[in-house]
């Protein structure tokens, strides 16, 4: 009779605790998912990425090259595969006449390809891996970053997957539209003459270089170097410029935001703010877009921008 007892508790305690069990993963079944995707996600990406070639490249200034280290140790810590490494370092900083000099863990540091071209204005950070002495495949994907901001470990990762999975369409993690008002003008009162879009994943008419931009190096040819006999306004508005470019190839812009990358979870460097920035210029940002689109425009009036 004992024995009997003995064996109906420890049912019922198996019971309960199976209950319990199960009313536990029901309460947190949301959570237990999110941390299995969380842990599987990347390494699903990683797998999609696997037969992609991807680069990084990046510029600087005279002013920023010596604080420029805890931003490249959060490149060279991405969790995805990196083919190279650019750091696109011309040897006069055209808009200060200053010389470049090389921290020396630069030029040790293997991982990292110094190449030394002409001063193209902020777009120096893309420009020179576009020229015809390096060797990318067409269909090379290419993430450009800024020289301020330490990165989390899966901006490249997130960049990239994304443009593998929204083709012809050059990605950004900012993104905005141009202000226009119903007479076609930029309208005052929007700063720089952009609007922020609200849905967080759309398509937007400027891919801006904070936070990061992936394209395929297939988007682009020879003409987008005409930028050097662009004016001042475009040559130091470049998301402008390169925006309008990929608008002339018939090439999508859309804006990246999820639950694992934006703009927060990136770690602005305090310089960012210095007036050194290359965003900084002498005439305001609403006066240099408004030239600058007016003079592109004019040189393409059929492009729908």
């Amino acid at each position: 009779m004992y024995t009997k007892l003995v064996k109906n508790k420890n049912k019922y305690i198996f019971m309960l605790l199976v209950f319990l069990l199960v009313a536990a993963l029901a309460v947190n079944y949301k959570f237990i998912i999110k941390k299995i995707t969380n842990l599987t996600y990347p390494t699903f990406i990683n797998y999609k990425l696997r037969n992609e070639y991807i680069v990084v490249t990046l510029t600087t200034t005279p002013h920023r090259i010596d604080k420029l280290e805890p931003v490249i140790d959060s490149i060279l810590a991405q969790n995805t595969r990196i083919e190279k490494i650019y750091l696109n370092i011309p040897y006069v900083f055209k808009r200060d006449n200053l010389e470049y000099i090389i921290p020396q863990y630069l030029l040790d540091n293997k991982r990292i390809t110094i190449l030394r071209p002409v001063d193209y204005g902020p777009a120096t950070k893309l420009l020179p891996v576009l020229q015809a002495h390096v060797d990318l495949p067409p269909d090379a994907i290419i993430i450009t970053l800024d020289d301020d901001a330490r990165y989390p470990s899966n901006i490249v990762q997130q960049l990239a997957y994304a443009l593998v999975t929204n083709p012809n369409t050059a990605i950004a993690i900012s993104g905005s539209n141009i202000a226009y008002d119903a007479h076609g003008n930029i309208a005052p009162g929007y700063g720089n003459g952009f609007v922020k879009p609200k849905l967080p994943e759309t398509k937007v008419t400027i891919v801006e270089g904070f936070g990061g931009v992936a394209y395929r190096r297939s988007f682009f040819d020879e003409t987008i170097f005409a930028i050097s006999d662009s004016p001042k306004e475009c040559i130091n508005s470049d998301d402008v410029y390169l925006s309008f470019y990929l608008a002339r190839k018939n090439i999508s812009r859309k804006r990246l935001v999820n639950r694992y990358i934006g703009q927060e979870f990136l770690i602005i460097e305090n310089y960012a703010r210095d007036p050194d920035a290359l965003h900084k210029q002498a005439l305001k940002e609403l006066d240099r877009h408004k030239t600058c689109i007016a003079y592109l425009k004019q040189q393409w009036p059929d492009v729908i921008f």
